[in-house]
């Protein structure tokens, strides 16, 4: 449904949980999706990579582009906790270099979640074992992200840096409060080794929207908005845990090369009935493609 109905209006597109192990599900997506033409594409590595490293299942990421990379690279974090353990979760990169002289960084991740045990908004005090794992990850994810960058002589051209993903640093302090949260700052404040770091959803739309455990009021009450997809104990928990950071590294000699022109949620909808997986529940109205909404940002070319 996503490639039928939304995907040709990208040119670059950041998936998480597109898992290759026990499944023909994403060798079936990317085949599909080269008739949309995105004919290039990198995903976590699958198989006795995976096995060897002593997991279970792949880390789930794919990125599919318009565009030819120029390289990619692949990173697997320190391993994880709760079910997270099994899985090889990390990052990957890919270049994209539209002309001569300009760069661009593509990075998507997908760090170690928290879990209902540890409640929605477990880093009030960033204790929590998923709390600790994460910030981990995200030490790995910043320095390979500046490996990454390092490695290509960028001096006196056009770069610019984008990360994308469900990176489960709930950007809110509360259900009811959208500041700033204490593990927010402390992702940001991580991002900024790197340079300027923009989180373009905050940006573009002034607060930190619910992408998750989302709520809609009917005759005075309240309700989950999604209950098809959404585990029980994480509904009406109003998450803000997806993001777009555009980047651009200061005092390197380079200019930047993209500049965002707008970034939104996008609720991404299905429109159609959900059933179990043995298809023998109706498990009511499947009103969009994933427990998480997408975050999607248009860019322009900033001319030298």
């Amino acid at each position: 449904l996503f490639l039928m109905n939304h995907a040709a209006e990208y040119d670059i597109i950041c998936l998480q949980e597109m898992f290759g192990a026990f499944s023909w599900r994403r060798a079936k997506f990317i085949a599909e999706a080269k008739n949309l033409g995105f004919c290039h594409h990198f995903s976590s590595p699958v198989g006795m990579q995976t096995l060897l490293g002593g997991f279970l299942v792949d880390g789930g990421l794919l990125i599919l582009s318009k565009f030819p990379f120029a390289a990619q690279r692949c990173l697997t974090f320190s391993r994880g906790n709760h079910s997270d353990a099994v899985a090889a979760k990390g990052a990957l990169y890919v270049l994209i270099q539209p002309s001569p002289g300009q760069f661009l960084h593509i990075f998507n991740t997908h760090p170690q979640a928290s879990y209902p045990e540890e409640g929605a908004y477990p880093a009030m005090t960033g204790e929590e074992k998923s709390c600790k794992a994460r910030r981990q990850q995200i030490a790995e994810l910043v320095e390979f992200m500046s490996q990454c960058v390092r490695e290509r002589n960028c001096s006196q051209q056009q770069e610019s840096i984008v990360l994308m993903g469900d990176l489960n640093v709930n950007a809110r302090t509360s259900a009811e409060n959208p500041a700033s949260s204490v593990e927010y700052s402390m992702l940001k404040s991580s991002l900024g080794r790197l340079g300027i770091a923009q989180d373009l959803v905050l940006a573009h739309t002034g607060e930190h929207p619910v992408t998750f455990g989302d709520v809609e009021e009917t005759g005075g009450f309240r309700k989950p908005k999604e209950v098809v997809l959404t585990e029980a104990s994480e509904r009406m928990t109003q998450q803000s845990l997806d993001y777009i950071w555009l980047i651009h590294r200061q005092g390197k000699g380079t200019t930047p090369l993209l500049e965002c022109s707008s970034c939104q949620v996008n609720p991404v909808a299905a429109g159609m009935t959900g059933t179990s997986r043995g298809g023998a529940k109706d498990l009511g109205e499947l009103l969009q493609l994933s427990d998480h909404y997408a975050v999607q940002a248009s860019f322009v070319k900033i001319q030298k």
